[in-house]
């Protein structure tokens, strides 16, 4: 969790003033250097103080200076270590500084581009809101389309990108992230304030007009049972004792829900919160949707749940706002900011769509202030508040320092042929900075799999990526693409199930081989299917040969590519494989027993071959079973 910063008043007063000048320590200020007019006499005395013990932590100052004469710094006050008084100065000693002694000159911050720098001090929550309704629905704000010539999925593939897999995103009511192109099926877009109860149209109607339902500080990603189960439920407190109460709450995600309220897990409540109050500053005039033919209230948010109505008797309201203030304590995180951040900034790609390419425009101040929301909509809205008091998320997420949040996968091969190897290039690793940049790491090994390592086993396999800070898991399927499949089955070897050193000629889905056997009978195997080659270690099968009749046709293919063999020996058990065509070997393998599923050998041709087939397994000590062969061919 991150930790807020406290402050404290150094001195008497709660502003610096130095001639022309004013500085406020680690808060929004005009950009300016303190001590620069030259302004100060000899009586002009700063005391100096410094951090003492100083550790890693990230939080609050080591230095500051105060001056009794004339007021006070704002500054932020460490988690750990003491402040002590280290020595004085005369403003004279100040003045003689320059911009270039950066140690002691420090310029105030423009947060977040000097966006809110029309907001400095407000009279209560009403005049807030109506300043920043003002910022918020001007400048370069323009709506954009929630489906149009293509659905904008875009928007949301990006604002809400996983911060451990580039290539997912990080969905609401969901403790797993999903796949990005996994729509629909996976993860849907999540209206947090529901369309329904802010439009009085159904949200398939509802998002035909641009605005409210399609704002995007709004819509999230969000898994697809989640999003089913909220329908238009108001958010809060799921009630435990209702008979109707579903808990599908996880590690911080998921979701529980009755027949009324839907309650996200923890890790989702002060976004989904910080967007409702987002939407109530943002749509507080009345509109008419002339698509629907819906006037569209001005948005609420009140105590009591809301039930949806449509057309012009809908409430245009929302409830359960005591939960909402209480969620909004849990604190803006990376992902949440990034999300800010995208919506105000992110050019989607053109699809035939001219909405689609271009940015929303305008931020959550809620997620840029958190404190807003007290004066906005709880405790201290019928009090005076000044923004330089608040603390910037972009400061309690330290933005502006050049550590690393995460590391993340940006891209990685998912899908294999059986046979294939682990690329060094089928995974690329990016550090996360804390400005949400990313830079390339190759500063990781892995667990599971390592390059070179070849891929034996049909389904999913977990390989794990370990970096200095995270571990990443993530899941690659192995298919068997054969262009053909040649299963055996007991009716194939009916008329040669004794004929052992003997070459039996058998056909296999349509390809026509001869099989020799050193000696022992054929059977069907019971437990794995296919056929068992020997009857036990006393009478092992020996040698077993596999040949095709003729040099490799199907159709108009006769190159071999690659060449496949599905067995298991005894437990225990090892036996050698080899792979020839025309003649030439081709490879060898070793056949491993596994106690779980029968496995896939492969061998794979650098170059493409024509001619005969021929697979040999030697040293069988005893039984084998086969289930099938497999040949790709070009």
């Amino acid at each position: 969790m991150i930790r807020k910063r406290n402050t404290i008043l150094i001195a008497v007063s709660a502003v610096l003033c130095l001639g022309a000048s004013a500085v406020v320590f680690g808060m929004a200020a005009p950009s300016s250097l303190a001590f620069s007019d030259a302004s100060h006499d000899a009586g002009c005395h700063f005391n100096h103080y410094e951090r003492v013990d100083p550790t890693t932590d990230h939080y609050g100052s080591k230095e500051f200076w105060a001056c009794c004469k004339h007021g006070t710094f704002v500054l932020e006050q460490p988690l750990q270590g003491n402040i002590t008084e280290c020595g004085s100065f005369s403003g004279q000693y100040f003045d003689a500084l320059t911009s270039g002694d950066a140690r002691y000159l420090a310029p105030s911050k423009q947060y977040y581009d000097g966006y809110y720098s029309a907001l400095d001090t407000w009279t209560d929550g009403e005049d807030l809101k109506a300043k920043l309704h003002a910022i918020i629905s001007s400048g370069t704000y323009q709506p954009i389309t929630y489906a149009g010539t293509k659905t904008n999925w875009f928007s949301n593939t990006e604002a809400d990108k996983s911060f451990t897999d580039r290539e997912k995103v990080d969905a609401l009511y969901s403790d797993d992230d999903i796949m990005a192109n996994k729509t629909q099926t996976g993860w849907q877009r999540e209206h947090a304030w529901p369309a329904s109860l802010m439009t009085g149209s159904t949200t398939a109607n509802a998002v035909k007009t641009l605005g409210r339902a399609t704002d995007f500080h709004n819509l999230f990603a969000a898994s697809t049972s989640g999003n089913t189960s909220r329908g238009n439920k108001n958010y809060g407190i799921a009630n435990r004792s209702d008979s109707t109460f579903v808990n599908n709450l996880g590690k911080g995600g998921g979701y529980a829900y009755d027949s009324k309220t839907f309650e996200p897990g923890d890790r989702d409540k002060g976004r989904t919160a910080r967007a409702i109050f987002y939407m109530a500053t943002m749509y507080c005039e009345q509109v008419y949707d002339s698509t629907n033919g819906v006037t569209m209230k001005p948005l609420t948010i009140q105590e009591e749940r809301v039930d949806y109505v449509a057309g012009n008797d809908c409430a245009f309201a929302i409830g359960c706002l005591s939960d909402l203030l209480t969620w909004s304590d849990f604190p803006v995180d990376y992902l949440e900011y990034q999300h800010n951040e995208s919506v105000y900034t992110y050019v989607a790609p053109t699809h035939g769509d001219v909405s689609h390419n271009c940015a929303q425009g305008n931020r959550n101040p809620y997620v840029d202030y958190p404190g807003l929301v007290e004066y906005a909509f709880g405790s201290k809205k019928d009090q005076p508040g000044k923004l330089s008091d608040l603390v910037p998320s972009y400061e309690s997420l330290h933005m502006d320092e050049d550590g690393i949040v995460s590391y993340a996968i940006e891209t990685a091969k998912r899908d294999y042929d059986i046979g294939a190897k682990l690329g060094e290039s089928d995974i690329r690793v990016v550090a996360i900075k804390n400005n949400l940049s990313t830079v390339n790491c190759t500063d990781f090994s892995l667990s599971g799999m390592q390059i070179g390592d070849e891929f034996t086993t049909l389904g999913n396999k977990t390989i794990a990526i370990i970096t200095p800070k995270n571990t990443i898991a993530y899941t690659v399927t192995v298919s068997n693409v054969y262009d053909w499949e040649y299963a055996f089955a007991k009716a194939d070897f009916s008329s040669i199930y004794t004929s052992a050193d003997t070459e039996n000629e058998v056909t296999l889905n349509g390809l026509r081989w001869t099989v020799w056997w050193e000696k022992g009978a054929i059977s069907s195997s019971m437990s794995r299917g296919g056929l068992k080659f020997g009857v036990n270690a006393s009478n092992p099968v020996g040698k077993i040969i596999f040949t095709t009749v003729e040099p490799f046709a199907k159709e108009d293919r006769t190159a071999v590519h690659t060449i496949a063999v599905s067995g298991a020996p005894a437990s225990g058990k090892t036996c050698n494989i080899a792979f020839y065509v025309a003649d030439q070997l081709i490879g060898n393998k070793t056949m491993t027993y596994d106690k779980d599923t029968v496995l896939t050998f492969t061998q794979t041709l650098s170059t493409p071959k024509e001619g005969v087939i021929r697979i040999e397994i030697t040293n069988a000590t005893a039984p084998v079973i086969f289930t099938g062969l497999a040949v790709s061919a070009h």
